[in-house]
């Protein structure tokens, strides 16, 4: 949430200008690198994202997917976006939101009996070290804020409200999710 203000306020002094038209307004010619900046971010951070979900399909799903699978959704999902526009993307995730939440929910379901206590160590246990080195991991892996940064001025209603909103159940849910694997698994 912290870092995301300063979009706000951007947004709030700019309401009409992305980040893009922004950057060409106040540097001039200088402007053209800031969207080589962010394509490269963009295109960095995708393949990322999908390093980790290859990661996942080979290490927990069985049969092994082929790789060419998960580039042939990815692609199919872009296509669609292109063609039908962001807000297409946006009502059909909200499917899979529920899909996603109903699966959390049969996590819970199944791991409520099996939490010890004895699993839960002290908060802060051994030191601030962890605490921070996670809270720096999580926002350098997070893609909200520069993506805020060109969706602001072309979205409409209560923009902050529903950031913040998302933001603490995001939170809320991992949170419980957290607590009921550590409880459940241990160290493990």
């Amino acid at each position: 949430l912290l870092s995301a203000v300063p979009v706000f306020l951007l947004f709030a002094r700019y309401p009409d200008l992305d980040i893009l038209k922004l950057s060409r307004g106040i540097w001039g010619r200088a402007g053209i690198w800031v969207p080589v900046f962010y394509s490269a971010y963009f295109v960095l951070m995708g393949c990322y994202y999908v390093s980790f979900f290859e990661t996942f399909i080979g290490n927990v799903m069985d049969p092994k997917t082929p790789v060419w699978l998960v580039g042939l959704g990815i692609i199919a999902v872009s296509c669609y976006g292109a063609k039908r526009g962001i807000e297409a993307i946006a009502r059909s995730s909200g499917f899979i939101v529920v899909a996603i939440l109903l699966g959390i929910l049969v996590i819970f379901w199944t791991l409520l009996p099996e939490i010890r206590s004895e699993n839960y160590r002290p908060l802060l246990y051994n030191g601030q070290k962890q605490l921070w080195n996670g809270a720096f991991l999580v926002l350098a892996r997070g893609m909200a804020v520069p993506f805020l940064a060109f969706l602001l001025p072309q979205t409409k209603g209560k923009i902050k409200t529903a950031f913040v909103g998302w933001s603490l159940v995001t939170a809320l849910i991992f949170g419980a999710l957290i607590v009921v694997l550590v409880g459940a698994l241990g160290s493990f």
